[in-house]
This record gives C-alpha cells, sequence and structure tokens, in this order.
C-alpha cells in the first residue's frame, strides 16, 4: 500500500501539457481511508487503524552553474498513532472520515475517536504530530449509539464559520462538537441538531453557510439518496 505524492507541473510546462506529475511516495501498512493535509503535513487514515503524520514539503537543492533545479521531495515520517481494537470479533474499518482541529484529530469508525495531547502547551503552539507516542492518550465517543453494530458507522464534517464539527451517528442522530478553544476542557461539548436523519446511516454530508446537508442510502436493494437540509442557526 502506498501514498503518491503530486505536484503540478511548473509554468515552464506549457498549458496545454501541464498536469499533475508523481514527484514522491511512501509506504503506508494497511489501506488507506483518508487523507488530511495540513500545510506541509499529510496526515493518512489506515483501514487497521494507523493514522500516520508525514512532512511532504520539498526541498529546493543548491544550484550548481546557475542551473534551475527541481525542489526534491523526500516525505519524512513524523508520527503513528495506532487506534486499539475494541474487540476481537467486529470487523471495523477505522478512519473513514478525519478532522483535524490543534492540537485535536478525530477520527471515525463506528464511534468517535479523539487523539489528544495528554498535556497541552498553554499557548498551543504545538501541532499534534510534535509531541511523542507516549504523550498522546485517545478518547472514544460513542453518542446515542450503544448497541449498534460495527456495519454502522460515523461519519465527521467541520462547520468552517462556526468552528464546530458535526457528527452523524450510527444510531442516525447528528451532533455538533464545540468548545475547542477552551483551555479547561480537552473534551468537546456536544449538542443534538437532528434526533433521526434517515432510517439508515449517513453516508455523506455537505456543509454552506447556514446549512448543513446529509445523504444516506435509504434503500438498500435500489440504493437512491435521500437528503434533508437543517438550518444551522439554532445553534
Amino acid at each position: 500500500m502506498t501514498v503518491h505524492i503530486a505536484r503540478r507541473d511548473s509554468k515552464d510546462t506549457p498549458i496545454e501539457n501541464r498536469a499533475f506529475s508523481i514527484v514522491s511516495s511512501f509506504p503506508v501498512p494497511s489501506p488507506v481511508i483518508s487523507i488530511l493535509l495540513e500545510g506541509k503535513t499529510c496526515i493518512v487514515g489506515c483501514h487497521n487503524g494507523e493514522v500516520l503524520f508525514h512532512d511532504i514539503a520539498g526541498e529546493d537543492p543548491n544550484p550548481t552553474n546557475g542551473e534551475d533545479t527541481k525542489p526534491v521531495y523526500n516525505p519524512t515520517h513524523l508520527l503513528t498513532i495506532q487506534i486499539p481494537e475494541r474487540t476481537r470479533t467486529s470487523q471495523i474499518r477505522y478512519n473513514l472520515s478525519m478532522y483535524y482541529r490543534k492540537p485535536f484529530l478525530f477520527t471515525s469508525s463506528d464511534l468517535v475517536s479523539q487523539l489528544t495531547p495528554k498535556r497541552m502547551d498553554r499557548d498551543n503552539k504545538l501541532d499534534l504530530w510534535e509531541y511523542g507516542h507516549k504523550e498522546i492518550t485517545i478518547k472514544n465517543f460513542s453518542g446515542n449509539a450503544s448497541g449498534v453494530g460495527p456495519d454502522n458507522l460515523c461519519m465527521l464534517r467541520p462547520l468552517c464559520d462556526e468552528g464546530d464539527l458535526l457528527v452523524a451517528w450510527p444510531g442516525l442522530s447528528v451532533y455538533s462538537l464545540g468548545n475547542f478553544n477552551s483551555s479547561l476542557v480537552w473534551t468537546p461539548k456536544s449538542k443534538v441538531l437532528v434526533e433521526k436523519a434517515h432510517s439508515q446511516s449517513v453516508r455523506c454530508m455537505g456543509t454552506v453557510d447556514g446549512f448543513f446537508l446529509t445523504g444516506s442510502f435509504d434503500n438498500v436493494r435500489n440504493p437512491r439518496v435521500f437528503t434533508s437540509v437543517s438550518p444551522i442557526s439554532p445553534f
């Protein structure tokens, strides 16, 4: 399993031929489920629960003889965190969706896992991958989805303007998670927005100013997407 890094061709390439070219790659231990880019840091969520952090910034080589040389891309591994298995029998797909809010990383499976520094610096200058592996703890949130099987999965989606996080639980409800800026409380506060969005688990979400949308396959034999639109203003 491999993650490939592609870079847009330079302006020296004729525009009709300009595209993205593979410049580097790095291996991952299990199939990739989700990817986040935070500046020059790539966060990869894998099927078996691994979360990897890589620095993918290119290095400008020292030019010789006045030649214009291309950047060299050598991805640097920064950190790997393993989300522990909760049961030996269930086949859970981890890292279905991810959301990063410095210094917290949220990932979803049949519940939401929050990767958090045990002792966060007061000025919040450090990103999660700048902490050591032993300095990070994992908290799990199951919402109101107790007793729901691992085939029903959570979805995460940030609310850009509000700064909160939408969570569609396997129990069919949609919550918001907030209070990320509190220096005293590292566990976000949750608030129910929709008691039951669909008859089956939410499979996709989108957000715009004042609204969020959810979609689900409510008919298994003949899948159709049903979309609900809910105003954000009551927050």
